[in-house]
């Protein structure tokens, strides 16, 4: 007989902490120094600079002194970073809450894309002979 163990699901801690401007973001690609201090008192500085799509911006770069960098997407779902956390445990990790946190407190606030709007049906056709939609229409229907 085998058995089988089951796993339970591991109970993830609140991403909570705390984000200071070294350098406030300036420039069109608010570029800037920014200090996370996470739950347990660590802080990592990182590079901040703002991924631009014409004048529009559509994602930022984190870059630490160690050059690993998380890359955070603004999408119609939200703030998305590349970061293990957010990636595996699928949640607003804590780059993408400190950046959101410490780019309010100096006034900046980013609108989230919107999606692609629908797409509007085609005009549907109406029968000459007697007015009705063509798809309703027995005016050719066989008899």
């Amino acid at each position: 007989m085998n058995a089988t163990a089951t796993r339970k699901p591991r109970q993830l801690k609140p991403v909570t902490g705390s984000a200071r401007w070294i350098d406030k973001p300036s420039g069109p690609s608010l570029w800037g120094r920014l200090a996370i201090t996470n739950a347990n008192g660590q802080t990592t500085e990182y590079d901040v600079q703002a991924f631009l799509e014409g004048e529009r911006i559509v994602g930022f770069g984190l870059a630490k002194d160690d050059d690993e960098i998380y890359s955070i997407a603004l999408t119609q779902f939200g703030w998305e970073c590349s970061c293990p956390d957010a990636n595996w445990n699928n949640r607003d990790c804590k780059h993408a809450r400190a950046l959101r946190a410490a780019l309010a407190a100096v006034g900046i606030t980013l609108a989230m894309p919107k999606s692609e709007a629908p797409k509007q049906p085609e005009a549907e056709s109406c029968c000459n002979d007697c007015g009705r939609l063509a798809r309703d229409c027995a005016c050719f229907d066989d008899p």
